[in-house]
């Protein structure tokens, strides 16, 4: 298990989810932790924008070296 951390209007929002688990499911659960619109904002990772074809890639494949440390 590990702990995927969005920033989200000042506060950091914490979702728990599986380094095999698609993106886009892992969007799921924050959008409903967070209560928002799942077009009203955009996600960075790396200072990247993550495009919608990415979300049906798994967290492993999507993360940096460092952070699977």
């Amino acid at each position: 298990m590990v702990e995927i951390e969005f920033l989200f209007n000042g506060r950091n929002i914490i979702i728990q989810g599986k380094l095999e688990e698609n993106i886009g499911t892992i969007i799921d659960k924050f959008i409903n932790k967070a209560q928002i619109e799942k077009n009203s904002v955009y996600y960075l990772y790396q200072g990247n924008i993550l495009q919608d074809s990415n979300k049906d890639s798994k967290l492993i494949d999507i993360i940096a070296n460092d952070d699977k440390i």
